[in-house]
């Protein structure tokens, strides 16, 4: 499974719990950073995920969104 497969089917499940498109992918950026992807990579596998399904969110819009708030972490999520 590719790295963006499993993003999407994150996402997917996460539409359930978060009707917000930047907790959503505060959640995405928790889960690669919890599979040890280097910080510094985080933001463009991001907006290389939404590119490939033809959402093009600002560079900025991703960037700014931190992983260190306190929304839900994706492991509390089933």
């Amino acid at each position: 499974m590719s790295l963006n497969d499993e993003l999407f089917a994150i996402r997917i499940a996460l539409q359930d719990s978060f009707p917000n498109e930047k907790d959503i992918i505060r959640e995405l950026k928790t889960y690669l950073r919890d599979n040890n992807t280097p910080i510094d990579e985080i933001n463009k596998k991001i907006i290389d995920f939404y590119k490939e399904f033809n959402i093009n969110f600002p560079d900025d819009f991703i960037s700014e969104i931190d992983i260190n708030s306190s929304a839900p972490n994706i492991n509390s999520v089933s």
